[in-house]
């Protein structure tokens, strides 16, 4: 299903369900804390955590980002995200793209109510119109590898200058190769840059791809991706990475590929090499396009990834 004409306007949206002051100090902080742990100007991890898509079941996505919310508190270091995508890229355009083209109105108060809960919300970014309607909501957004390959990423291009303040992520392309990405981030970190001294980092978002299709492949691109960007990115357990460790050994998605990379990401961490983000397709909400990691499996995982990396940082320093 293709983006849909008939969404409501941000203006009309905005009145009907407005971000609280505290919310929105709440963001700026939260987006502060992130950017400096990505930036690896301060310890700790980033955790973005949700489902693959936004869907209608509103009380499981809240319990779920009230439980991020208090991790978040009670882990010193540790910021988890709530992966809130209300849009969904897909290759067949006339799949269901996600729940603001079925239910926009739902998908927007969803995302705003959780900002207010105090929620840190994320999204992927796949047009600049996402970020004019949810960007003042978010703490971190992400593009896609779709969006690498497009080549000249102007709509990202623009976030960039416009949305100093917002920390962003690249993926690297399908095909699993991180040159391009990494070519976009630091452009992008240049033109931030160039307009503020405190502009918010943009960082590698490692997916894999099809120069990866096993669990050894995946983990010489993973660590070179990690050795160039000094941990400076976030791994995506989903995807790409899910697939080199599908057990069946066919690179595809399932819930068993995505909890063996987990795995193979911790037991990576045991030699000193860290990310300094980690995302997560996992939620206990119905998904109708990717399969999920059920949560508490991921959030014992990320608690796990959290102590390796603040004991190499701690060594380090």
């Amino acid at each position: 299903m293709p983006y849909a004409p008939e969404l409501p306007t941000n203006q009309e949206l905005e009145q009907q369900y407005p971000l609280t002051p505290d919310a929105e100090l709440e963001i700026a902080m939260a987006r502060e804390r992130i950017g400096g742990i990505l930036s690896l100007r301060e310890s700790g991890l980033v955790a973005i955590v949700g489902p693959c898509a936004m869907t209608e079941d509103t009380q499981i996505i809240q319990a779920e980002g009230d439980e991020y919310s208090e991790l978040t508190i009670d882990e010193k270091g540790l910021y988890v995200v709530h992966r809130m995508p209300t849009w969904k890229p897909r290759t067949n355009p006339n799949e269901w793209h996600g729940l603001e083209t079925t239910n926009p109105e739902l998908a927007y108060k969803t995302l705003i109510t959780q900002a207010i809960r105090g929620a840190g919300v994320s999204i992927e970014i796949g047009r600049k119109e996402h970020a004019d309607r949810y960007g003042k909501a978010l703490v971190l957004g992400w593009f896609g590898g779709r969006n690498v390959q497009k080549g000249h990423m102007m709509e990202e291009v623009a976030l960039a200058e416009e949305n100093l303040d917002l920390p962003l992520a690249v993926k690297n392309g399908l095909n699993g190769e991180i040159d391009e990405a990494l070519a976009h981030v630091d452009r992008l970190n240049r033109l931030r840059q160039e307009r503020s001294d405190d502009a918010a980092p943009v960082v590698l978002l490692y997916r894999g791809g099809e120069n990866a299709e096993t669990p050894e492949a995946w983990e010489r691109q993973y660590c070179e991706a990690l050795k160039r960007t000094m941990g400076a990115m976030i791994v995506d357990i989903a995807h790409g990475t899910e697939m080199a460790h599908d057990p069946n050994g066919k690179f595809k998605k399932s819930v068993e590929g995505q909890e063996a990379a987990l795995q193979h990401v911790l037991d990576i961490a045991n030699s000193g090499l860290t990310p300094a983000g980690i995302m997560s397709e996992a939620s206990n909400a119905h998904s109708p396009t990717d399969p999920v990691m059920p949560v508490e499996g991921v959030v014992s995982g990320v608690r796990r990834l959290h102590t390796q990396r603040m004991n190499v940082l701690t060594s380090v320093s």
